[in-house]
């Protein structure tokens, strides 16, 4: 054997030997799940160099018989290995592409043959990348003229690259014709890692340092969402739905999102903080640590994500000017408690009669402080009611409590039928917030002339305005236009602007804001808007011309899903 190649083993069982083997690690040896025949000892052996080291099984692969996927399997060697066996290199990715003007790529093993069992004896492999054989093996084969063919000995041999040395895969089947195989499988890389995904660890891959990539693989190894992994990745990437894979694991899935979604920025966090809200609280902890460490962007709207669940005040207009109202609690998505249905006048002082008749039933079914009032209403002025300012009245409870105790926000009703292009373009620029991991507010000057066309077009063109601030209530066509244009938050000041305008008249409103809402992620700005609410009363603080006071939050994320009851009809 040649320096640096001495990562080429074999494996004994008993007295007798049973294949091939390679070195991945400094302790850990690959090789085919069949080897293993029997319950012996087991011995490696690296020739010339180190004798039956005793060894154990650290994994084995689900293989029952010849034909069945999983032949693999990994030993942990517990005797010490001489220094100059260091583990295997790996070529991965292109490595089975024929070069050009070649029709295949060639491959060799060092196996254990009956008369080689010593010294090891090679055969040369023919291969490519389109031959698979049921998405799990490459067909090999040898040609003819060759005097070494594959026969008992080169199972679970590393399949190398000749002029490198870098392992592209291992040998597990021939088939044997008068005891001579010139055809056979080998299991390359890319299905190796499939069925043990430790291996991830070991190869040079592009897309997340070795390190926090490791730690995030034993991470989710054993996390149990509460949903299908599929679904979570249709959460993160609802552009992404045409993509057919099944992920059997939470690591093949960031493994592929990895891999074959480069073009999409943080999307190795975004894919996390949509799987943060499907595990127990352990597991939450931790991705937001690893999140905190490894992804800097999100680590703000990890740390403090929206409260999971929402009392949820929905109006829906008819024509006769009436609403379609119903009150009703969502628990991660579901809605678990409803009011009855009713329809009501469009007046304010009906609209919050009702509301405060009904919402403290609502209440129950949250037994923590993660939960949010939600005013999904239609557009116009009905979103500038003082929602904030009115009551929850508990049965027995002597005194209302204020609703500002609660993070309140308003959302468009019309936004939430998914194929209306507002809805569309709302979900872009909510998931343009997201990769960026904070909210960036931009002011709207009241004094601006702007009508309708103009105001839409400003914002049609500015795709990264995804937050707008109005100093006084935004006027009806400017309220329209940013809904339409998809504008995913916005605050205003429940208050007409002084005429004639004066200089500066809004900046402290503005400056406030700033303060109170510095570098927040978009998640956490019900919660950041409550507590200066609660600023703006606090008798230390409290004044007319807080930030706070008469402050409407317009918070509108499309994945939060409200689960729109069904006896609500429309007319």
């Amino acid at each position: 054997m040649t320096d640096g190649m001495l990562w080429r083993a074999r494996i004994d069982i008993g007295s007798h030997v049973a294949g091939s083997g390679t070195l991945v690690a400094p302790d850990l040896v690959l090789t085919a799940a069949h080897v293993l025949t029997s319950m012996e000892d087991l011995y490696v052996t690296f020739p010339g160099v180190a004798e039956r080291l005793s060894a154990v099984v650290e994994w084995k692969g689900a293989w029952e018989g010849p034909g069945d996927e999983r032949d693999i399997a990994v030993l942990r060697i517990k005797d010490p290995l001489p220094e100059q066996v260091q583990p295997c290199l790996f070529e991965f990715g292109t490595a089975l592409r024929p070069r050009a003007g070649q029709a295949s790529i060639q491959v060799r093993a060092l196996g254990f043959p009956p008369r080689f069992q010593d010294t090891g004896t090679y055969v040369t492999l023919g291969t490519s990348e389109d031959r698979w054989l049921r998405g799990e093996w490459l067909e090999v084969d040898v040609e003819q003229a060759h005097l070494r063919q594959l026969t008992g000995g080169f199972s679970g041999a590393a399949a190398y690259l000749p002029e490198s040395g870098a392992v592209v895969g291992i040998v597990t089947d021939a088939e044997l014709v008068d005891g001579h195989g010139f055809i056979g499988k080998i299991l390359p890389l890319d299905t190796i890692r499939r069925h043990w995904e430790p291996l991830d660890d070991l190869l040079l891959l592009d897309w997340l340092p070795a390190a926090p990539r490791q730690e995030l693989r034993l991470l989710v190894s054993g996390m149990k969402p509460s949903i299908k992994i599929r679904e979570i990745f249709d959460r993160a990437f609802p552009q992404m739905q045409l993509v057919s894979a099944p992920f059997a694991s939470l690591w093949e899935a960031i493994r592929y999102i990895g891999e074959e979604m480069s073009h999409l920025p943080d999307r190795i966090g975004t894919f996390l903080r949509e799987l943060v809200r499907s595990v127990d609280e352990q597991a939450r902890l931790q991705l937001i640590d690893w999140i905190r460490r490894y992804t800097p962007a999100a680590a703000a709207t990890a740390v403090s994500p929206a409260p999971q669940g929402s009392v949820v005040v929905r109006a829906e207009r008819r024509r006769d000017e009436h609403l379609d109202v119903v009150c009703y609690s969502v628990l991660d998505g579901i809605r678990v408690k409803s009011s009855t249905p009713e329809r009501i006048a469009a007046d304010a002082d009906q609209i919050r009669a009702w509301v405060e008749r009904v919402l403290a039933a609502q209440i129950s079914p949250f037994t923590d402080e993660n939960w949010m009032i939600e005013f999904v209403v239609p557009r116009g002025a009905l979103m500038g009611l003082p929602f904030d300012e009115w009551s929850i009245h508990e049965p027995g409870e002597p005194r209302p409590m204020p609703m500002r105790t609660k993070p309140v926000v308003v959302r468009d009703v019309g936004r939430l039928e998914p194929s209306l292009l507002a809805s569309q373009a709302n979900r872009r620029r909510w998931e343009r917030l997201r990769h960026e991991g904070r909210v960036r507010m931009q002011p709207v000057d009241c004094a601006a002339g702007y009508e309708y066309e103009h105001f839409y077009g400003w914002l049609d063109d500015e795709e990264d305005i995804c937050a707008l601030v109005y100093p006084s209530h935004p006027k009806p066509d400017w309220l329209e236009a940013s809904l339409r244009a998809g504008i995913p938050i916005m605050l205003w000041h429940r208050a007409d602007c002084p005429d004639p305008h004066p200089p500066d008249g809004h900046q402290a409103f503005l400056d406030g804001l700033a303060a109170g809402l510095a570098d927040a992620a978009p998640e956490q700005l019900p919660v950041l808007v409550m507590k200066l609410r609660k600023a703006a009363w606090a008798p230390s603080r409290a004044g007319k011309e807080h930030c706070g006071r008469a402050l409407t939050l317009l918070w509108d994320d499309p994945d939060r899903g409200t689960d729109p009851p069904l006896t609500m009809g429309r007319g």
